[in-house]
């Protein structure tokens, strides 16, 4: 992986943070958002046509997909092709996670903040929490032992 993992955690909490970003003192319309978004997609599309086997690249492509209007099964593409470069790369699989959970597939969810979590503790707290556990999704506890 060529990226640290703490500006990937940091790039991820901005990317899911895009409806709270500001810019100067007006905030951004969704279509400036959706803007930004696509060009960053474009810049991954030349990364990736450069160096396809930059799993970087593929993973924060996904992130993009999975908050621009919701292209979650796109996303889920670029996690697989990502994790077939690095079956190790935690983020990867913490995003394909969200990337399920935000379609309802819980169980598939799970097992990915389960890997995740179970490659780095530190996204243990990330793990979104479903009303049906009582601490994150139930994979978290298995993973960590907690």
């Amino acid at each position: 992986m060529d990226t640290p993992l703490p500006l990937l955690l940091i790039m991820a909490a901005l990317l899911l943070a895009g409806g709270c970003l500001q810019q100067t003192a007006d905030v951004r319309s969704l279509e400036e958002t959706r803007q930004i978004g696509y060009d960053a997609i474009a810049d991954l599309d030349r990364e990736i046509e450069a160096d396809p086997e930059n799993a970087t690249a593929w993973c924060t492509k996904g992130m993009y997909l999975n908050n621009i209007d919701g292209q979650y099964n796109a996303s889920l593409e670029c996690y697989d092709r990502a994790l077939a470069l690095d079956p190790d790369y935690a983020l990867a699989w913490y995003a394909k996670g969200i990337a399920l959970w935000n379609l309802g597939d819980d169980g598939g969810a799970d097992g990915c903040f389960e890997k995740a979590v179970g490659l780095d503790r530190s996204l243990a707290p990330y793990v979104p929490s479903r009303p049906d556990t009582e601490y994150g999704a139930s994979a978290v506890s298995i993973a960590t032992g907690d």
